[in-house]
C-alpha cells in the first residue's frame, strides 16, 4: 500500500506548475463543453486533459455552496491530490483505469446537473426542471460525497475480478472474508488518499462528526459497484420508486432521508460504472472492445495458472455482438429503467441502449449472414447464444421491471 502512495517525482512536477495555467483558453473552453455532454469521451483525452476534467468539476463543487467552504483548499493541493489519485490506478489496464474513473465522475456529474442538484459549468447549457422529489434528498455535501466516490471507486483496481481474487486466496479475499473483496479495497484505499492530503479533516470523525456522512455516502457507493450484488440493488431501487409513487416517502424524518439519500446515490454511481453502454454507438463500442481485452487478459492469466477460464474471458469464445447484446439486455435494462422510474431524468440513457441493442443486433445479424456465405452448405453456424453468454457471468436472464421482457421491443420514449 505504502509504495502505491508514492509519487513524489509527480507531486515536484506540480510544485513547479500550474496545470491550469498551461491549458490555453480553448483547451478549457472544449474541456468544459465536453464535461456537459453526454458525448464526453475520455479515451481521447490525455493525462493533462482527465486531471484538469477532475480539477474542473471538483473546483467548482466546491466553490458553489457556502456549505463546503471549510473544504475549499488552495489549487495546487487540489492538484496534489488528483494527480495522486491518476496514479493510483494501474495504467496497465485496458478497462479499471483513470480514464474509466474520469467516466463514472463526468456521467455523474451529469446526472447530477440533469436532476437539477447542480449547475452545468458551460453556461451555454441548460436541463429542463427536474420533477422528482428525490433531488431534494441531496445537500451539498452528499453531492461532493458521491462525485468523490465516482473517481475513487475502483483506486488500485488490479485487472481482475472478485471471483479471481477469491478463487486464488489472494491477501485481499482473506482480509475481506471474500466479501466484495475489491470494493471494500477500493474504499480503503481512497480513505486512505484523503487522510494523506488536503482532505484530511474528512477521515477525523472525532474532531469532525458532521463527515460521517460523507463517509457512509461514499462506503456505500463504492459498495453498490460490486455487480454481484446487481440483482438485490435493482430490486432496492424498484422499491424506492414504487414508495415514490405511493408518496410513502416521509422527507420530513431525517432517518428516512438518510436511507432514501444512500439509496439513490448507490443507483447513480451503478449507472454511472456502466454509462459507457449507455453512451453514443460508437462511444460504447470502443469501451466494449476495451472491457473485452480486460476480460481476455485475465482469462490468459487464469490459463496460465492452470484454473478453469470462462467463455466470456476466452478469446474467440463469444463474440463481441453477443456479449453487450446479453449485457444491455439482463443486466444494464433493468438498472437503468429502474432509475428513470425514480427519476426521469436519466431517461435519455435508456432510449441510448435500446438505440445501442438495434445496432449490436444489426452487426451481429451482418455477421451471421457473412459466417454463412463461408461455410458449407450443410454446416451451422456454432456461435454462442445469449443464454450461453448470461451463463459464462452467472447472471440468470430475467424479465425487466413490471415483468416486461428486456429486448429491443419496447415503448419509445418521447424524451
Amino acid at each position: 500500500m505504502a509504495s502505491m502512495l508514492k509519487y513524489d517525482h509527480l507531486r515536484n512536477t506540480f510544485e513547479k506548475l500550474d496545470l491550469y495555467q498551461c491549458l490555453n483558453s480553448d483547451r478549457k473552453d472544449y474541456l468544459q463543453v465536453q464535461i456537459c455532454t453526454w458525448d464526453f469521451l475520455p479515451l481521447d483525452l490525455d493525462n493533462k486533459d482527465l486531471i484538469q476534467v477532475v480539477y474542473m468539476i471538483l473546483s467548482q463543487v466546491l466553490s458553489t455552496f457556502d456549505d463546503l467552504e471549510a473544504l475549499r483548499v488552495p489549487s495546487g493541493d487540489l492538484y496534489h491530490f488528483i494527480f495522486d489519485i491518476c496514479n493510483s490506478y494501474h495504467s496497465t489496464n485496458p478497462y479499471h483505469n483513470f480514464r474509466h474513473a474520469v467516466d463514472v465522475l463526468q456521467a455523474n456529474y451529469y446526472f447530477l446537473c440533469r436532476l437539477g442538484v447542480l449547475e452545468p459549468m458551460n453556461p451555454g447549457v441548460s436541463f429542463p426542471p427536474a420533477q422528482s422529489e428525490i433531488k431534494n434528498l441531496f445537500q451539498p455535501l452528499d453531492i461532493f460525497a458521491l462525485l468523490m466516490a465516482s473517481i475513487g471507486h475502483d483506486v488500485g483496481h488490479p485487472g481482475v475480478n472478485n471471483s479471481f481474487m477469491i478463487t486464488t486466496s489472494a491477501p485481499l479475499a482473506i482480509l475481506y472474508n471474500d466479501k466484495s473483496v475489491l470494493e471494500s479495497f477500493h474504499a480503503m484505499s481512497f480513505f486512505h488518499l484523503l487522510r494523506e492530503h488536503c482532505f484530511s479533516q474528512l477521515t477525523d470523525l472525532r474532531s469532525n462528526p458532521e463527515y460521517a456522512s460523507f463517509r457512509k455516502i461514499v462506503v456505500n457507493s463504492i459498495l453498490a459497484t460490486d455487480m454481484s450484488m446487481h440483482d438485490e440493488y435493482v430490486t432496492k431501487i424498484q422499491d424506492q420508486a414504487q414508495r415514490l409513487r405511493r408518496n410513502e416517502i416521509d422527507f420530513t424524518d431525517k432517518a428516512t432521508c438518510e436511507k432514501e439519500k444512500i439509496l439513490m446515490c448507490g443507483a447513480l454511481i451503478k449507472c454511472a460504472d456502466i454509462s459507457n453502454c449507455a453512451r453514443p454507438f460508437e462511444s460504447a463500442k470502443r469501451w466494449a472492445k476495451i472491457l473485452a481485452e480486460e476480460f481476455f487478459e485475465q482469462g490468459d492469466l487464469e490459463r496460465e495458472l492452470g484454473m478453469p477460464v470462462l467463455p466470456i474471458n476466452e478469446r474467440g469464445k463469444i463474440s463481441l455482438e453477443d456479449f453487450q447484446l446479453t449485457f444491455k439486455r439482463f443486466v444494464a435494462l433493468k438498472l437503468f429503467e429502474s432509475v428513470s422510474e425514480v427519476t426521469s431524468c436519466i431517461q435519455f440513457t435508456v432510449d441510448h441502449i435500446y438505440e445501442n441493442i438495434d445496432i449490436w443486433e444489426e452487426m451481429k445479424q451482418q455477421g451471421k449472414q457473412q459466417q454463412q456465405k463461408q461455410l458449407p452448405m450443410n454446416q451451422n453456424s456454432n456461435s454462442p447464444t445469449e443464454k450461453d453468454v448470461v451463463t459464462t457471468n452467472s447472471i440468470p436472464p430475467q424479465p425487466s421491471p413490471e415483468g416486461k421482457s428486456s429486448t429491443n421491443e419496447r415503448p419509445r420514449s418521447g424524451i
